[in-house]
């Protein structure tokens, strides 16, 4: 990761797929790389990526029967939206600040796969399954104040978009 944001920077990008500023979350934000060419390859590449450390959460915590807790789930979903979070948010900006035709197309493009990868995370069984009982431990009843708030909004997020639906009602939900 360290040189994937030292490239980005410095602007020396040494495989095809770092030319694409989106796909290398920095500090240093690098507006002025930033090309509508870039935004659909980022965006279904962080997505897809995203889908993917979700169910290695899921299925590490099934394989092993381990308990979640805060770093195991929590950390780990942060974790695993962040690199869309920043791609998705760059994009949003530089189309209502610098907008093209272009951009604004390659924006609209993806915006649907976006909406649907976070309409899809509440209505996870096996995320909802963890996040139950992460909260119900110990660990998660003695929380600072920050991240017990974060887990009741996160919970709170989840029922409201249809955690404890049925399969049924989730399916029709996500259609």
């Amino acid at each position: 990761f360290r040189g994937a944001v030292v490239e980005v920077c410095s602007g020396r990008m040494s495989s095809p797929h770092s030319t694409n500023p989106l796909l290398h979350p920095t500090a240093k934000i690098p507006f002025s790389h930033i090309e509508p060419g870039h935004v659909t390859a980022a965006i279904t590449t962080h997505i897809a990526r995203g889908r993917d450390a979700i169910e290695q959460i899921v299925r590490r915590h099934a394989d092993t029967g381990a308990t979640p807790t805060w770093a195991s789930l929590m950390d780990a979903l942060d974790a695993a939206v962040q690199p869309l979070d920043w791609a998705a948010t760059l994009v949003s900006h530089l189309d209502s600040v610098r907008s093209s035709d272009a951009l604004s197309a390659a924006y609209a493009e993806v915006r649907p796969e976006i909406s649907a990868f976070y309409a899809d995370l509440p209505v996870h069984a096996g995320l909802w399954a963890l996040l139950s009982a992460f909260a119900a431990t110990e660990e998660a009843k003695h929380l600072d104040p920050v991240r017990a708030r974060a887990l009741s909004k996160t919970i709170d997020e989840f029922r409201r978009h249809g955690a404890m639906l049925s399969d049924e009602d989730k399916r029709v939900l996500v259609e």
